[in-house]
């Protein structure tokens, strides 16, 4: 082989020292090369010629690795010898010292969205798939679009070969899931599918070496991710777990019960203010601004509050829990809500048959409530297809302002539009900005979406909410939303 570069069989083999190159390490764009050999490039054939050679040589030492280190609990002394952090991109010093950690203690990493618990993710999985070439490496995540984003983040970040990895859903056939079980080394998966895996003997728990759990703050009573937890150690203690979550729990008992249903040992925490993240922090600008209930309004309030306090509903508590539900709806998003809601209760839709007999009997609900449907009627014809009448091109069809706020968050959105497109002439310019609403609704959406869209072409609206059963509005399912 003397003047040609060596294969990775050569570069990683029985006789490894320490200071050998491992296959997989990428810290830079050249390939491995025998002493004194030759630095010229090779013809394009021939390095396809031994690109293909590595390939199956790697995959030879990874089986001969297999058969000599299953005495060590499937541990490579070889590969243990060292791990790997990639330097083809920009290394952050806060997500170097927590890859470290988490490869030594079951760690759990609270990290604010966008600042790479993915990448750590990776770094740490790959490790481990490197030191355990017979074990299995796995990825639970609550929903099928987080689980495939990090199926991308291990084949880009890492390179860990697609043929090692695999994808199962509750879709996936239990003969099929098996079967990948075997064949597979790094599995990606939600917990439902794994509880159902480990119950029927599908999963070879003992040959789990790492467990990472995103969203972990869902790690709570008996939670999918508690039972994978509680399962796998009937098998076996030597597995590591890493744990992911942007918001760990909301005081501190729920903290506490994550961390005990995960078996963390250590906690890798940090904020936007932490001073090794602050470079890395995306600067946000918050104005909070309070828009007066308004007169008309106010006087509805009014209204819908001694409705609810008078007459026979007085006293039924059961009742006026739900109404008051209605009442903050009103506060928060405005009439046009408080009708719908009241609607749901006076079809049968919402199955409040008591409350419905009481409110028909109470006159001044009824004025209310007329008053409303007069107001609001046609909105709820067209809520139900998702398409407003002014998205129809109704224009004799007049908006109803059903909020204060809901004009003060109009003139924001013009005037953010109006001052970039006066600033930015050029059609791909004009193109660069986005703004995003958030509101707590699907009704809510729906209807900021139909304020908006009055003002084509300066806006161009678009809605964005999940899919569920049963709802008026037609919502996008996990697939879509990944798309």
């Amino acid at each position: 082989m003397s003047g040609r570069q060596r294969t990775l069989f050569q570069t990683w083999g029985s006789s490894i020292s320490r200071s050998s190159g491992t296959p997989g390490c990428s810290s830079g764009t050249e390939r491995p090369q025998s002493p004194g050999s030759s630095k010229a490039p090779l013809p394009a054939a021939a390095e396809a010629q031994l690109e293909s050679d590595d390939d199956v040589l790697l995959v030879a030492a990874y089986e001969a690795e297999r058969q000599l280190c299953l005495e060590n609990g499937g541990f490579c002394t070889s590969a243990g010898a060292l791990w790997i952090y990639p330097t083809n991109c920009p290394v952050r010093d806060y997500q170097l010292h927590i890859s470290r950690a988490a490869l030594f203690c079951n760690t759990l990493v609270c990290l604010p969205t966008g600042l790479g618990k993915t990448f750590i993710a990776a770094v740490v999985m790959y490790n481990f798939y490197r030191w355990f070439p017979s074990g299995k490496v796995v990825f639970m995540a609550p929903t099928k679009p987080l689980v495939t984003q990090q199926i991308e983040a291990c084949y880009q970040v890492m390179g860990i070969p697609q043929s090692h990895m695999a994808e199962m859903t509750g879709s996936t056939q239990a003969s099929t899931r098996k079967e990948i079980w075997c064949s597979k080394r790094v599995l990606f998966l939600t917990p439902q599918v794994m509880v159902n895996d480990l119950s029927r003997g599908a999963c070879p728990a003992a040959e789990i070496k790492c467990l990472v759990i995103d969203e972990a703050h869902k790690a709570l009573g008996n939670y999918a991710y508690c039972q994978v937890v509680r399962e796998l150690v009937k098998y076996t203690n030597h597995f590591r777990i890493l744990a992911l979550s942007a918001t760990p729990g909301s005081d501190i008992k729920a903290v506490q019960q994550v961390i005990t249903n995960l078996l963390i040992g250590q906690i890798e925490l940090r904020s936007e203010d932490s001073p090794d993240i602050l470079t890395y922090s995306h600067e946000r600008k918050v104005e909070k601004l309070i828009v007066p209930l308004g007169e008309e309004l106010a006087a509805i309030q009014k209204t819908y509050i001694q409705g609810i306090q008078q007459g026979i509903i007085e006293g039924e508590f059961a009742i006026c829990i739900s109404l008051y539900h209605g009442y903050e709806l009103l506060q928060q998003m405005g009439m046009r809500s408080l009708y719908f809601f009241l609607c749901g209760i006076m079809d049968g839709t919402k199955g409040m048959t008591r409350s419905k007999n009481e409110l028909g009997r109470n006159e001044d609900f009824m004025k209310l409530y007329n008053h409303l449907e007069c107001m609001f009627a046609r909105t709820r014809s067209t809520s139900a297809n998702g398409i407003s009448a002014i998205q129809q091109g109704d224009k004799n069809k007049k908006f109803v302002y059903s909020h204060p706020k809901l004009k003060k968050l109009e003139e924001v959105v013009i005037e953010h539009f109006k001052s970039w497109n006066a600033e930015n002439t050029t059609e791909k310019k004009r193109d660069e900005t986005r703004v995003m609403i958030f509101s707590s609704f699907r009704d809510s959406v729906q209807e900021i979406a139909e304020m908006l869209s009055q003002h084509q072409p300066i806006i161009r609206v678009m809605t964005f909410v999940g899919h569920a059963s049963g709802k008026s509005t037609k919502g996008f399912t996990q697939k879509e939303q990944l798309e």
